[in-house]
């Protein structure tokens, strides 16, 4: 059941295991005048004419248009054939753009999508695409487009990454640009072994080397899909030397540390675990899945970086929560803890 599971972007671990796969590449491109909309992933570079690019690449943008209708505006439909059964699809319309505002200068393009509030969001759909400032330096005083302010944890990783452009901000407008810079990303990036790893090394590789070794409890008590039984987990780890975190209470860099010197972590599948990206790559992951919301796409991080992974599968309850077997989870932490 798992290993059939979508990931974020739709692949299962099926998918890679039984079928030839290449995760593409990325691209620079200066696209010249375009429009923007608003919330969403499409870019016009001529009227009626997108580029598939802004959704990763053709597998990706076949896969979220049919999957996640709702989010990308699809309404189904039922499109009628002169003698023919009707064809039954998703069909993306945008009856209105609302007002365009105009940037009448040069920007690269970074997302107009509050999805990159999101962590896991922001390091993978978003943070790769800075890589074009290393490709060409002479990008480095262009503004970014975003949608909206940062948050501290944006601000935080751009400046690891000594990223000092100014920022334009859309507002939550559609755009019409003179000139968008686009840099594409490797589509699924978090499962690319080079962008990881290059990832990686410009958030954290300049950053003084921790010696003190913590095992994480990540705690999603300030959210949804929580653990109903968190509390008899936690009493069992607690005599195993670990500590709770919830994310909502730690600084951005508060967080990243307490990663950084990760030996094992154990936590409820979440954005919280994109946090992975800054463990050790002899860290070990075990992750505790809901039933209902199944999800590869940490052990396909896990296994790029390196790092060892494990999961456990939770039973339902109500309202999205669902319940561990404590014993299953202590069992593994033993197994995982001494072999080293």
């Amino acid at each position: 059941m798992f290993y059939s599971a979508p990931s974020t972007y739709g692949l299962s671990l099926l998918d890679l295991v039984n079928k030839d796969f290449e995760v593409p590449g990325s691209l620079i491109a200066n696209l010249g005048s375009a429009v923007i909309k608003d919330e969403s992933l499409l870019i016009l570079v001529r009227e009626n004419l997108a580029i598939a690019e802004a959704y990763g690449d053709q597998r990706s943008l076949k896969y979220q248009l049919e999957t996640w209708p709702l989010a990308h505006h699809n309404q189904p439909s039922n499109l009628g054939i002169h003698n023919r059964r009707p064809l039954q699809t998703h069909v993306k319309a945008y009856e209105d753009f609302g007002p365009l505002q105009s940037i009448d200068k040069t920007c690269i393009y970074l997302s107009l999508r509050s999805d990159e509030i999101n962590i896991y969001h922001w390091i993978f759909e978003v943070l790769p695409r800075l890589r074009c400032l290393e490709l060409m330096p002479s990008l480095r005083s262009i503004p970014l487009l975003i949608r909206k302010p940062l948050t501290e944890f944006q601000l935080k990783t751009l400046e690891l990454m000594g990223v000092q452009n100014p920022l334009l901000i859309s507002d939550g407008h559609s755009l019409r640009m003179k000139s968008l810079i686009f840099p594409s990303v490797s589509c699924p990036s978090a499962i690319h072994p080079g962008v990881t790893r290059w990832l990686r090394n410009a958030l954290i590789g300049k950053l003084e080397k921790l010696t003190k070794k913590r095992r994480l409890y990540v705690s999603r008590s300030d959210s949804t899909r929580r653990i109903i039984n968190e509390e008899l987990l936690i009493n069992r780890l607690k005599p195993l030397g670990f500590e709770v975190l919830v994310m909502t209470a730690l600084t951005p860099m508060e967080q990243i540390d307490a990663f950084r010197a990760a030996e094992i972590v154990v936590m409820p599948h979440g954005a919280a675990g994109a946090h992975m990206i800054f463990a050790p790559l002899d860290c070990k992951l075990i992750e505790l899945q809901s039933p209902q919301h199944l999800n590869s796409s940490y052990l396909t991080l896990a296994k790029g970086l390196g790092q060892k992974y494990g999961y456990i599968f939770g039973k339902k309850k109500r309202n999205g929560n669902y319940s561990i077997e404590v014993d299953q989870v202590v069992s593994m932490l033993e197994r995982a803890l001494s072999h080293g």
